[in-house]
């Protein structure tokens, strides 16, 4: 991922990863997970307490992943949106008639809709 895109993810992700910097991320726990299976600089890896605890240097890892998750679905549903309502209109335009059925995401919205609402947004 790098370490410009983490850093940028945790800045615009605050809410659900609040005091977590993408650079320290990167090198102490990214990096040392995926190259070394462990982490460095004193993280840990747990599954009890917030999302992120600066002072015992540790992630909660099921919260995270939760968090990860959310932000993951709303952004593919943001841009399933995007990508249905743009082809509803051109579809529905008052200048053209339907002459087939409606586009696949026609059916797929309802669906969408409830993620989305689900997942928050």
């Amino acid at each position: 991922m790098g370490e410009t895109a983490l850093v940028n993810f945790f800045k615009e992700h605050k809410r659900e990863f609040p005091e977590i910097n993408g650079s320290e991320f990167d090198k102490n726990i990214r990096c040392r997970i995926i190259h070394q299976a462990q982490t460095q600089g004193g993280f840990r890896i747990i599954r009890t307490g917030p999302i992120f605890d600066s002072v015992a240097k540790s992630i909660n890892a099921t919260l995270f992943l939760r968090s990860l998750k959310q932000v993951v679905v709303r952004k593919a549903l943001r841009k399933v949106k995007f990508i249905c309502d743009a082809s509803l209109t051109r579809w529905f335009s008052p200048k053209r008639r339907l002459l087939s059925g409606p586009p696949c995401c026609a059916s797929i919205a309802p669906d969408a809709a409830r993620i989305y609402e689900r997942v928050g947004h």
